[in-house]
């Protein structure tokens, strides 16, 4: 009688296990870094968004009833993420005037800076 028994051995099973176990670890080290640098862009895409909507709502006020100097913190949730925004004024003392002001916006993300933008707000006649 033949013997039809086909299958792996016990030794060619570890090695198959071991070979798979090399490969996992080798590309584990790209996961994560995508994950992190994902999760990076998250905050800064957040962060964009929340300056825009900030620059958005000063449009809206009296260009001359901003301080000539000075910055005022204010914090968000956005999207479950605790984000400090903190705007401030006149640091470039040759942009500001009687009807203009140089604000820099700066917004943080676990007390490092995520994204900075700068502006001039003229008074329009």
């Amino acid at each position: 009688m033949k013997n039809t028994n086909k299958g792996f051995t016990l030794i060619e099973v570890l090695m198959a296990l071991f070979i798979f176990s090399i490969v996992c670890a080798s590309t584990a080290p790209a996961f994560i870094n995508h994950s992190k640098m994902n999760s990076e862009s998250e905050v800064k895409t957040i962060s964009i968004n929340l300056a825009e909507k900030i620059l958005n709502n000063l449009r809206k006020e009296d260009v001359t009833q901003f301080p000539s100097s000075g910055s005022k913190t204010t914090n968000y949730n956005v999207s479950n993420k605790n984000l400090n925004a903190v705007i401030v004024y006149c640091q470039k003392s040759q942009y500001c005037s009687k009807a203009s002001r140089h604000l820099t916006i700066n917004i943080f993300y676990h007390n490092k800076l995520s994204y900075s933008v700068e502006t001039v707000y003229t008074q329009l006649k």
